[in-house]
């Protein structure tokens, strides 16, 4: 049988990894951008 994984334990141990990290903290920062770029278009 598979055993459960809870997404942020995964999350924080793959972030042990610094090439992880900088690769997903550089993701991260692409996706609040988008995000709030997207938010200020709909209020108009």
């Amino acid at each position: 049988m598979a055993k459960n994984i809870i997404f942020d334990d995964y999350l924080a141990e793959q972030l042990k990894d610094p090439e992880f990290k900088e690769g997903f903290d550089a993701e991260s920062s692409k996706l609040k951008s988008a995000v709030a770029l997207l938010n200020e278009r709909e209020r108009d």
